[in-house]
């Protein structure tokens, strides 16, 4: 056999399919693994070739000679990866312009066939439009939806008007990901279902494996620097963390700005255990579990600050502007690298849980939006072993049980908060949750005072009063995905999208703290948070309207029985534009939400528009 180096890349090569023979080829670019493509090995080939002309296989020679490796420090320029984005969006964009293309034939063909059919009306006259029950792609087994005939378009139209709707909405789904560093592929196994039979027997999990590493992989997670990315170790860590100075400038500002976005930490414990740190350890990270995953919560904060703040603010603390992005990222990575050095997972303590909470408000941004997912998730279970979900109503005497200080179960609270109103804010993408409403105790921490402790008059705002709201905005979601999974019709399904529309709305009116609404006045003894506060709620109250109509807004466009949704949405998306567009004082910070939020509305909307040129061009109608 000739040892004449193979053009075939190694990726084709397995899946014996056609290769263009140039690196990448576009059969990896398609399923995007552009970055992984390369040559297959003259061994590797001849391997391949024996193990299929093999008569009979057993399970030991299935994985006797396995591909080889493929590389995981590929270093790949950013710019070739916005490239095969780019590339992959394009190829988007003309699959639907082919499903526009055979529009035309099939509508005319509707309209031939219409003379001859008796329930249809004459050719000279409009036919009556009928009210259409749409079938979700999930649902197409079930008897007892509408017969396409029904829709008065016929069977063919009506599924490529179904079909677009399916394109219209995992399009805004694809572009709400990247909003938030992520990427999604809506056919995550359609590369393994393509796959012969026999060499799925062979390689049961290996493409399931690398189609999911290659789908974590987000174009801002990975950075500019690759060294960014690479484990760092402690000496690393050591020489990262700044001067105490700017130390405590950087915890000020988030104490100031962004600590009421989670409630992680108690601003006076930590300045303490702060001056400890330098005091006691001489700034020197302690190495046991305790004091790394402390040194991730630091880290944490830090990063916060670096990634919200606007440059003329990093360069007042004594940072250049341009290591602004390099540094977020840097402290991010250290804040998880102490956590695992910490081993987190089997030593449970609280710091760790402070420190992945802590971290929400800017792994979105910086590209860690997978990563910081599956914190949050093992956070959960940490926080099942601390007891955090048993944490019944504060006591308003001392502790008789002596499990925890009133100020730790306090703190515990916070944490449980945050962590469900995380995991519940992300139903609408996944359509599932960690946190079971009924299966925790509980409740809602504490409206006081930050150093006494002590309550606060409901009109004056605590560091809680933002998260506690927002926790309630968060509740509807698992309910509402209870409900629609228990209804199987669509004017049912609706009905409880109604419902929760309804109740958002008046929970925004009559819940709201006083001190968070916006024709309250502000006080000059409230903190400064406090006006930031008021914007983030409008933000992701008109958000969270548009999640609970998501379902129904490609279909709002061509059926009038919907058509609640489509205005609803569209004036949702415009109050968060507009409502970006204000003006910022001048040390505000800039927040993930308003990042992420603006670019959900400001693509939704285009998207949605576009849909309704299609309907429109499908059923030759209107909608107004």
């Amino acid at each position: 056999m000739s040892s004449r180096k193979p053009q075939t890349c190694a990726d084709c090569a397995r899946r014996k399919i056609k290769c263009d023979k140039v690196i990448p080829c576009q059969n990896c670019i398609k399923r995007g693994t552009a970055n992984l493509c390369r040559r297959a090995e003259v061994q590797h080939v001849v391997d391949r070739q024996a193990t299929y002309q093999t008569p009979a296989i057993s399970p030991n020679a299935s994985f006797s000679n396995p591909p080889a490796a493929r590389s995981s420090d590929v270093d790949v320029p950013i710019n070739e990866k916005i490239l095969n984005l780019v590339t992959t969006l394009s190829d988007r964009v003309k699959h639907l312009e082919s499903k526009l293309d055979c529009i035309e034939p099939r509508k005319r063909y509707a309209e031939q066939s219409s003379g001859t059919e008796s329930n249809f009306v004459h050719q000279s006259q409009r036919p009556q439009k009928q009210t259409k029950t749409w079938q979700p792609a999930n649902m197409q087994h079930l008897p007892h939806l509408q017969n396409e005939e029904a829709t008065g378009l016929g069977p063919d139209l009506n599924s490529v008007q179904a079909s677009s709707d399916a394109e219209v909405e995992d399009a805004a789904t694809v572009l709400e990901f990247l909003a938030w560093g992520r990427l999604k592929d809506s056919n995550l196994t359609s590369a393994v279902r393509e796959n012969s039979a026999h060499e799925t027997m062979v390689y049961p999990e290996k493409d399931v494996i690398q189609t999911t590493q290659v789908w974590g992989q987000s174009p801002t997670s990975i950075s500019t620097i690759q060294a960014v990315m690479q484990p760092m170790q402690i000496p690393q860590i050591q020489d990262l963390l700044p001067d105490k100075a700017r130390v405590e400038l950087l915890v000020q500002y988030h104490a100031d700005w962004l600590l009421f976005m989670h409630c992680s930490f108690h601003v006076r414990t930590f300045t303490q255990e702060l001056e400890q740190f330098y005091e006691v350890d001489n700034g020197v990270i302690n190495m046991t579990t305790a004091g790394l995953q402390w040194i991730s919560l630091l880290f944490a904060i830090l990063c916060g600050s670096m990634a919200c703040a606007i440059p003329i603010q990093v360069s007042k603390w004594g940072f250049n502007q341009d290591d602004q992005g390099t540094l977020a990222k840097q402290y991010y990575n250290a804040s998880v690298e102490c956590l695992n050095v910490g081993r987190y997972q089997q030593n449970h303590n609280l710091y760790g849980i402070q420190a992945i909470t802590c971290s929400t408000i800017c792994a979105h941004t910086l590209g860690f939006s997978n990563s910081q997912s599956v914190l949050l998730a093992s956070a959960v279970r940490i926080a099942h072993s601390l007891g955090l979900h048993r944490l019944a109503r504060p006591k308003k005497g001392p502790d008789s049980d002596g499990e925890l200080p009133d100020l730790q179960k306090e703190i515990g609270r916070r944490l449980w908060q945050q962590l469900a109103t995380q995991d519940w804010f992300s139903v609408p993408f996944s359509e599932t949750y960690c946190i079971n409403p009924l299966h925790f105790s509980t409740r809602a921490p504490l409206h006081c005072d930050e150093d006494t402790m002590q309550p606060l008059p409901s009109a004056k705002p605590s560091i809680t009063s933002y998260g506690t709201f927002l926790y309630k905005i968060a509740s509807l979601m698992p309910a509402l995905q209870d409900r629609i999974s228990q209804v199987h019709t669509m004017n049912a399904k609706y009905d409880q999208v109604l419902h929760f529309d309804k109740m958002m709305r008046d929970l925004v009116l009559s819940q709201m703290p006083a001190c968070l609404k916006s024709h309250t006045n502000i006080d000059p003894s409230w903190p400064a948070w406090v006006p930031l506060a008021r914007r983030c709620l409008t933000i992701t109250s008109a958000h969270k309207i548009i999640m609970i109509h998501r379902k129904f807004l490609g279909m709002s466009f061509h059926d009038k029985q919907f058509a609640f949704t489509r205005r609803t949405c569209l004036a949702a998306a415009k109050t968060i534009i507009n409502e970006v567009k204000e003006e910022f004082s001048d040390n505000s910070p800039i927040l993930w939400t308003m990042q992420a939020f603006s670019v959900a509305a400001g693509v939704n909307s285009p998207l949605f528009l576009c849909q309704l040129l299609i309907i429109d061009n499908a059923s030759d109608h209107f909608i107004t």
